[in-house]
Order: structure tokens, then sequence, then C-alpha cells
């Protein structure tokens, strides 16, 4: 009860005290996902992960788990823990998690009720519900197991971010906002909220709003790069509205604080697309500053610029047809010369 009364507080500070912060003692946060898709077993669904209860007998096992890269093996060994400690809650509730990874969510959603049955007075079981609802898109339905987390547990900012997560899902942007909101201003270190209200109030328009989402995500997150890159995409884009100058440095200084953190395809192509909107800019007589990304604001140098980077781009095609279109664009934004 004391947990969940400092975890209303801090929702109620949301930053404006000198609280800090409060950590969960039942959940994680999902500050260090490398992405929002699956990569090297690692989910990144948006739902914060439940923390293992130390006091379980196979706690030593799921820990052990956590440095298998296979789901599929994860499930492999839950099972056959099960056979040594069968009375695990904790062993049952993670092997839900991978079955839910794997889509077998039939198989998930038989465990789930066998806990029920046995522990009426469980919670967590509507958690993992919940997530495998949302995998298979069962929008409606995610949301009544999350709203029960929250009721039961209104202290907690994860069963928020999961529904923020559900509502962005099913279409429903401003409760999304709402959520994702709250969660990111009570705790910086759930940068998945803040990527969530930054995608989401660029689908309503709000490229400002957005922008300033992305720039919650603290520089110590893994997920600082991915914050920056989405910020850099989102201001030179024109999709919402035309890059204004500010929008063109702003997008610079983004790829600036990255610099020697990510040099992939995605940094070069924002690098080549910032310099091509700086010469369409100096072209209009629009660009007034110092030196983007190093170059002198120059027509003829950003258009030299925004071509090498997307030869560097083509280095990087998987395949012909792509590198060949990385070439073509070069070909197009280079200026005029006589060889």
């Amino acid at each position: 009860m004391a947990e969940q009364l400092l975890g209303v507080l801090q929702n109620v500070a949301a930053g404006g005290s000198e609280l800090g912060r409060v950590e969960s003692a039942i959940f994680e946060t999902d500050s260090d996902r490398t992405s929002d898709s699956e990569r090297g077993g690692q989910r990144g669904d948006g739902v914060p992960r439940l923390k293992v209860d130390r006091g379980d007998p196979a706690a030593a096992i799921i820990i052990a788990a956590g440095a298998v890269a296979d789901p599929d093996r994860r499930r492999k060994m839950f099972e056959q823990a099960l056979s040594q400690f069968p009375d695990s809650m904790e062993l049952r509730l993670r092997l839900i998690d991978e079955l839910v990874t794997l889509e077998r969510f039939l198989d998930a959603e038989k465990a789930v009720a066998d806990i029920e049955q046995k522990h009426p007075k469980e919670w967590r079981p509507a958690w993992m519900r919940g997530r495998a609802l949302l995998a298979q898109g069962k929008t409606t339905e995610t949301v009544t197991a999350f709203e029960h987390v929250l009721d039961e547990l209104p202290g907690e900012l994860a069963p928020k971010q999961a529904l923020g997560r559900a509502y962005e899902k099913a279409g429903s942007l401003d409760r999304a906002i709402r959520y994702y909101d709250a969660v990111s201003r009570a705790d910086a270190s759930f940068t998945g909220a803040a990527l969530g209200l930054a995608r989401c109030l660029a689908q309503k328009g709000d490229k400002s709003g957005a922008a300033d989402a992305y720039r919650r995500v603290p520089a110590t997150s893994n997920r600082f790069v991915m914050a920056q890159t989405g910020l850099a995409e989102l201001l030179v884009s024109d999709a919402i509205r035309p890059p204004a100058l500010q929008d063109v440095t702003a997008a610079a200084a983004a790829l600036k604080a990255i610099e020697g953190l990510s040099d992939g395809l995605a940094v070069h192509e924002l690098r080549a697309r910032v310099y091509a909107a700086g010469a369409s800019l100096v072209a209009h007589g629009a660009y007034a500053g110092a030196d983007l990304l190093d170059v002198a604001p120059r027509a003829s140098d950003l258009r030299i610029a925004a071509e090498r980077e997307l030869r560097a781009c083509s280095k990087f095609a998987k395949t012909p047809r792509e590198r060949n279109a990385f070439v073509d664009r070069a070909n197009a934004v280079r200026p005029l010369t006589l060889f």
C-alpha cells in the first residue's frame, strides 16, 4: 500500500517536485529496448516486463534464461524447470511470456486460464493476457485487461504505458497521448512513453509537440540514438509542413548529438536530407545561419555534401536495386558541373 501511495504521489507531482524517481518493486522500465520490433529475442511491444520475484524457488533459473537470445530455447528451459519446481508462479508467468513472443496464443491463454482458476486473486495473469491480446491486435480486450491491472495498482506507471500502447494501436490517439504524456512526465526512464507520445503527436500533425516528446529521451538511454534520428526525420519531413530554417538547424543539431554513436544507413540518409533541405532554403534566400553539419551554407556545397552522403548510403544497400536508387538520388542532387 505504501509503495502504491508513493507511486500515486509521483503521478500527481509528475516531475514538478523533489520527490525524484520512484522505482517500481513490480515492473521493470522499458528504457533500454533496442527498438519497437523483435531483435535478438528481445521483445519490443511497449509493455514493460514484470520483475522476477527473487523469493521464488526458480528465480535463479529465470535470471539465467535472460542470457538466452532464442525465445523457444527459453520456453523449453522453463518447461523443463517446471518439473523440478511445479509450484513456481514465476516459471508459469515467464512461460506465458515466451508463448506470446512465439505467437502461440492459444497455449498462452490456456496457461493464463489455468493460473486464474488456481489463484483467483492473482492479478498478474491479466497482465500476461493483455500482452497476448495486444500482440493479436485485439485492442478493445487489451484495454480491459490493462485497466484491470491499473485498478489493482494505481501507483504503477507500467499499466499506464501499456494502455497508451493499446490505445495507439486502436487509433485512439488522444487517449494514448494522455497516458504516454503522464508516464513520461512522471519518470523519464520510461522512454517508450516519450517515443509513443512523439508518434501519436506526429500523426495528429503536431510537429513541434512531437519534437519536444523526442527530446524527453535522455542521453543516458540506449534509445537516445533512436530518439535523435526520429527527431531529425520528423523535422526534415514535409508530411506535416515543409521544413523551415529552424527545423533544418534543429535536425542538424540532433544528428550532431549522435556523432560517433551511430553511423549506419539511416544516419547517412538523414544527413543527406538535411543538406538537401538546407540547399533548398539557401536557393530561396531563406537560410541565414552558420555551417550546417560542418558544411558552409552555400547551395553548391550543401548539394555536394548531400551527394556524398547518398553515395555512402549506396554502400549499405542490401540489393542492387536499392543501391542504384541511392546512386540515382545522388546524381539528382549534385550541382551541375562540366565534368
